[in-house]
């Protein structure tokens, strides 16, 4: 174990601080530090001046006003560990053996400066961070041609996270990642790829990317298997491949809750592709959604494949190259003879056959409705055109309204009105617009008249009801 030597206490912001200095910068054991039931918190010089110390890497002693656990390098937070080993060179790590080096279970391995691993694969254990202070100063070089992490062999870890923070992997002639072993989770923050291949990840409940880069991209972020979530944040991709592929590739995985793909740019070129999945939402579950905001599609190649604009389970918003999801729907008469028999002042379903158009994220129902298909609260914008009649000649005051959810007589609401117009015998027109600010996953629309004045009927001869609008985020 370490020998400490307390240098000062000294609070920084809610966090008040004891600092010990590490003077075995090599592998050692925190188990009273662990028993205080405080934080560890690892610094170097130059992310904390008050520390006034000559080495490299320094251990506090931590305790946050929100006591949250964990070990913070920089600024990452990560489980707790029960040991932790600095890695200067290929002889800090353990010994290689048939070229894999087999990290072991429960130590955080400390990247410090740019570590040659030469064709050495890093195989990961149950609950091994491997983390560096910063990305710009800390990472492994490796010249082997296949994947620079995995997590497979005789005895792959049991379902833990993976971690890895503030790197930068060199993999020009391989990829980073090979993790083919299904963990609970997998993240990954501040990875810096210069020129190489991203690789295969994948995690049972979910995987998040966060601020990673990959500068000259030579293959795919692609997925093993689905996952509960997958968000992927803040994080530059550029493509250097001519052959078909894309820099993110869902393959044939499927989500169970959500994707969320949130300021993001993908460069491409001619031949590649900014995403790739399944057709008709074939990534997603029944449930799940998936949102694109933000995300710049630029280059050459085409933002996606397979997906499309407008698939139902799919939601693009305000992104740059691509279009933003649409709703469309559209239903209406056309010389309709069947007459609206009407009690006065009674809210009343039109009646008829109406005819379905074009629908996006919207179905027409053969009981005269729209419903709305999609998953996320969105605005609409209707608008409603009658072309009707007063069969029995006469004078009548009539008010036609876009009922919600069954309407006013059915336990739902108004979205819109035309308020009282005398027809008096001759064909006459009605039309107004209306706003759906509230609009949820199976909302249903229908017209309703109500005659105001007396129990005559109504025929409407013509009907078209638009919806139009674009996904909320």
């Amino acid at each position: 174990m370490a020998q400490q030597v307390v240098l000062q206490d000294f609070v920084a912001g809610n966090v008040r601080f004891q600092a010990a200095e590490v003077i075995d910068d090599g592998q050692y054991d925190i188990p009273a530090l662990e028993k205080s039931g405080l934080s560890i918190v690892l610094f170097s010089p130059a992310m904390d001046p008050l520390l006034r110390a000559t080495r490299n890497q320094r251990l506090v002693n931590a305790k946050a006003e929100n006591d949250l656990p964990g070990i913070l390098l920089g600024n990452g937070l990560f489980p707790d560990v029960q040991a932790a080993q600095v890695i200067r060179e290929l002889k800090d790590f353990p010994t290689p053996v048939g070229g894999v080096i087999t990290l072991l279970s429960g130590v955080t391995y400390l990247i410090s400066g740019m570590v040659n691993v030469g064709t050495n694969q890093i195989r990961l254990s149950a609950g091994t961070p491997v983390v560096g202070t910063t990305s710009v100063n800390d990472g492994i070089i490796y010249t082997g041609t296949a994947a620079l992490f995995v997590n497979d062999g005789p005895t792959p870890p049991t379902l833990s996270p993976i971690f890895l923070n503030e790197l930068t992997l060199q993999v020009a002639s391989g990829r980073a990642f090979g993790l083919t072993v299904a963990q609970s989770s997998a993240s990954f923050f501040r990875i810096f790829i210069p020129v190489g291949d991203w690789g295969d990840v994948g995690a049972t409940n979910g995987v998040v990317l966060d601020k990673c880069v990959i500068g000259s991209s030579l293959g795919s972020v692609r997925f093993f298997q689905g996952a509960n979530i997958l968000l992927i944040e803040d994080c530059s991709f550029a493509s250097a491949l001519s052959t078909t592929h894309a820099l993110i590739d869902l393959g044939s995985n499927v989500f169970t809750s959500s994707i969320r793909l949130l300021n993001i740019e993908l460069t491409t070129v001619a031949g590649s592709f900014g995403i790739s999945g399944l057709a008709s939402s074939g990534n997603l579950s029944a449930t799940a959604q998936a949102l694109a905001t933000f995300v710049f599609f630029t280059g050459g190649g085409a933002a996606l494949n397979n997906i499309t604009l407008n698939d139902i389970n799919w939601f693009f918003n305000d992104n740059f190259g691509t279009a933003n999801s649409k709703v469309v729907g559209a239903y209406g008469m056309n010389g309709n003879a069947t007459v609206t028999a009407l009690t006065q002042s009674t809210v009343t379903k039109i009646a008829g056959t109406t005819t379905g158009d074009i629908q996006t994220r919207f179905t027409h129902v053969p009981s005269n409705r729209l419903r709305y298909d999609g998953l996320n609260p969105t605005v609409l914008a209707f608008g409603v055109a009658i072309s009707a009649d007063k069969p029995l000649g006469g004078s009548s005051t009539f008010e036609v309204c876009l009922g919600k959810n069954g309407g006013p007589g059915g336990g739902g609401s108004i979205v819109g009105r035309a308020f009282g117009k005398v027809f008096t015998g001759a064909p006459d027109t009605m039309s107004f617009s209306a706003i759906d600010d509230t609009a949820d996953p199976s909302d249903f629309y229908e017209v309703f008249v109500t005659n105001l004045d007396d129990d005559d009927d109504f025929l409407v001869v013509d009907l078209v009801v638009n919806v139009r609008g674009s996904m909320a985020g």
